[in-house]
């Protein structure tokens, strides 16, 4: 997904659309809109093998973001929304300033929503593949002026009566809607039967099908690596994904489906923000069906 990045109304008039045509287009995913902040910190977090978030820096950063086609759906219908405690993914990393590994809260990662914190370097990461969530602000509960006067009294920590405010840093407002232009180049582009790839004088659909239904997005990805590697077993072909996705130019993960991947699992974000998980052991028997069709 690339830029640049159109309001509404500039894409209404690059697609020649009503409003209420551009809306139906989103709303059936034919057309995929991102939000655009201005200048806000961000904490940077990642995900373990249990989903569970470690948090690795935060930043400042100033540009669009991926959000859940939920929230997409709010803002379409005038609304504002506060993203909270919700992640999105960055999609402009140039426009990211300020990286800091430090921890920034008084009190442990457990109290603050995450199962741990892991510092990361700018340079060592691809900041596509990890979750950010707006910087929450750390300060008192309601009742903290009260629990601060009977701290020093009760030997208890004055940090045991902060919280974390994950909703003033958070706003979002329907004019902050964008379209990418890769969307529209997508949309846009003349339709044409489903690609075909000639493999063994047999037509094999790119968008393959289990049990006569149409497979989800990773098992695509696992197809289009499949044809590129038809005589790589289970194992080859797990590390092959791996390289792919571990790479600055993935060839088979075109969507940049994957936020995570071990030796064991495979973590991976559908086209509607939808988090899933592909274990090791599912892996083979999903190939040898994929096989099937070479």
């Amino acid at each position: 997904m690339r830029g640049p990045w159109y309001t509404l109304k500039d894409a209404e008039d690059i697609l020649s659309f009503k409003r209420a045509e551009l809306l139906y287009h989103i709303d059936i995913g034919a057309i995929q809109a991102v939000v655009h902040t201005n200048s806000r910190a961000f904490l940077i977090y990642k995900n373990d093998d249990k989903q569970r978030r470690k948090g690795i820096a935060t930043c400042m950063y100033r540009g669009c973001l991926l959000i859940h086609s939920n929230n997409v759906a709010h803002l379409l219908e005038g609304n504002e929304i506060t993203l909270g405690k919700q992640g999105s993914r960055i999609l402009e990393p140039n426009n990211v300033l300020k990286w800091n590994s430090t921890y920034p809260f008084s009190q442990a990662p457990s109290f603050c929503n995450m199962h741990g914190w892991e510092p990361e370097s700018w340079h060592d990461i691809n900041i596509a593949k990890f979750g950010a969530t707006p910087l929450p602000k750390e300060g008192p509960t309601i009742l903290g002026a009260i629990a601060s006067l009977m701290a020093a009294k009760d030997s208890i920590s004055p940090n045991s009566h902060l919280a974390l405010d994950y909703e003033s840093n958070s706003l979002f407002k329907p004019e902050d809607i964008r379209i990418p232009a890769s969307e529209i180049e997508l949309f846009s582009a003349p339709k044409t039967p489903e690609l075909k790839a000639l493999k063994r004088n047999k037509e094999i659909d790119s968008a393959p099908k289990l049990n006569g239904k149409r497979t989800n997005q990773l098992h695509e990805l696992m197809f289009r690596a499949l044809l590129a590697n038809p005589s790589s077993g289970t194992k080859e072909l797990w590390f092959l994904i791996k390289n792919d996705w571990e790479s600055d130019s993935p060839q088979y993960d075109q969507e940049q489906i994957i936020t995570a991947m071990d030796a064991t699992c495979i973590d991976w974000r559908s086209r509607n923000y939808v988090e899933q998980a592909m274990k090791r052991t599912s892996f083979g028997p999903v190939l040898s069906k994929l096989k099937k069709q070479l």
